[in-house]
């Protein structure tokens, strides 16, 4: 089925918001599943699978005051890190804490304990990476069974060891990111190219996004009209 891009943002963040990740969060999920899928990556699977964890409390979202100092744990020790919620905080720090004294603690990289589907992560700091200097990117690393290891690169998602059926797979483990400066990229180092886009979005997972976005809803009701919810009479639209 073909979802408008505006649409796609909108519910995804709606979804977000309805399994209780906040509104600033929930707008970097609807931005980077733009971007993934513009840039022929499937994120709505993943993202499915993010909500489910959060929704039905299987994940748990970070402590700040561990993440101040680089490191993204979740604040329930017996849950995992919730990549809905520390995706954004844990990618704007490794963008720009370089330029930041926190705490006095010196920053090498921004570590993540336990996450419960990295994918969301890898594909916010892709997003985030379209906006960096020329010649830095942002690397990462899984810490699954096999280890997969890339950086994104000027929006551009370069898988250095493992790919992207491993990246995918990977659930509730440990990642790392950092900010190179000065990034080389070697000339057998492709950039990962997807086939997804918007023309031919899955109808059930797309179902499933739209039926946490709808939880925002309300029964209407006479009451609920005469108070302000709905559609007045004057509007046109």
């Amino acid at each position: 089925m073909r979802i408008s891009y505006n649409e796609l943002h909108t519910n995804v963040k709606k979804a977000c918001i309805a399994v209780g990740v906040p509104i600033g969060a929930a707008d970097d999920a609807g931005r980077s599943a733009c971007n993934a899928i513009e840039s022929g990556i499937d994120y709505l699977a993943q993202l499915v699978l993010a909500l489910e964890q959060v929704y039905v409390m299987r994940s748990s979202t970070y402590d700040p005051e561990q993440a101040l100092l680089g490191v993204f744990v979740s604040v329930n020790s017996d849950m995992p890190l919730s990549s809905l919620n520390a995706g954004p905080s844990a990618c704007d720090l490794t963008v720009f804490h370089q330029s930041l004294i926190l705490l006095s603690h010196k920053i090498e990289s921004i570590k993540l304990d336990g996450v419960d589907v990295p994918a969301i992560i890898v594909f916010e700091a892709l997003r985030l990476s379209k906006h960096l200097r020329k010649n830095e990117c942002i690397l990462w690393s899984l810490d699954n069974n096999n280890g997969v290891k890339g950086l994104c690169y000027g929006g551009q998602l370069k898988i250095l060891e493992g790919n992207m059926e491993m990246i995918l797979k990977a659930y509730n483990c440990s990642m790392v990111m950092k900010k190179n400066l000065h990034c080389e990229i070697k000339e057998n180092v492709k950039s990962h190219v997807g086939k997804s886009d918007n023309e031919n979005i899955d109808v059930n997972t797309w179902s499933q996004i739209t039926s946490y976005a709808n939880m925002l809803l309300v029964e209407t009701s006479e009451s609920s009209r005469m108070e302000g919810a709905g559609a007045g009479i004057i509007d046109r639209d």
